[in-house]
This record gives C-alpha cells, sequence and structure tokens, in this order.
C-alpha cells in the first residue's frame, strides 16, 4: 500500500468491548476507501492521504500529535476555520 489513507475511530455509545470507553478515539492507517462507515464498535471516519498531508485543511502543528491528525480528520467532514495548535 503505497499512500495508505487515514482514520479516525470512535467509540460509540451504549454497549462496547470491556476495554473500550464510549466517545474514546484512535488514529490510524487504512486501504479503506475515504468516507464514514460502520464498525463493529462505532465509526470509522476515513480522510484521503493527500488531504492530510498537502495542507489546505487549515490545521498546523506537530503532525506526530494525534490531536493534531485528529483535527485535520475531523476537518475533512466538519470543514472549518483554520487551527494552531501548540
Amino acid at each position: 500500500m503505497e499512500k495508505p489513507n487515514y482514520f479516525l475511530y470512535m467509540v460509540s455509545g451504549g454497549r462496547v468491548r470491556d476495554n473500550l470507553t464510549p466517545g474514546e478515539c484512535g488514529i490510524g492507517r487504512t486501504s479503506l476507501s475515504p468516507g464514514i462507515h460502520d464498525a463493529r464498535w462505532g465509526t470509522m471516519m476515513v480522510v484521503p492521504y493527500d488531504y492530510v498531508w498537502k495542507g489546505g485543511h487549515g490545521v498546523y502543528g506537530d503532525m506526530d500529535d494525534p490531536i493534531v491528525i485528529k483535527e485535520i480528520l475531523l476537518s475533512y467532514f466538519h470543514g472549518g476555520e483554520k487551527k494552531v495548535i501548540p
């Protein structure tokens, strides 16, 4: 996989596995196509690789910081103002 897309996994409310907490989020990489996908314990929001790395989303900060990546991924679906995350 040359340029895997990014995903934000959000654990839903209701009955979930013992080691998961509703509202908890995680990020990662996937070969799934961009969009919102139902997943076993929540929702997976998939964003194109190029959207994350070519800018245009208006979120700036340390790209090794998961909070920055989360804001970029959310901006794909929600749009928004430019943000600088310290």
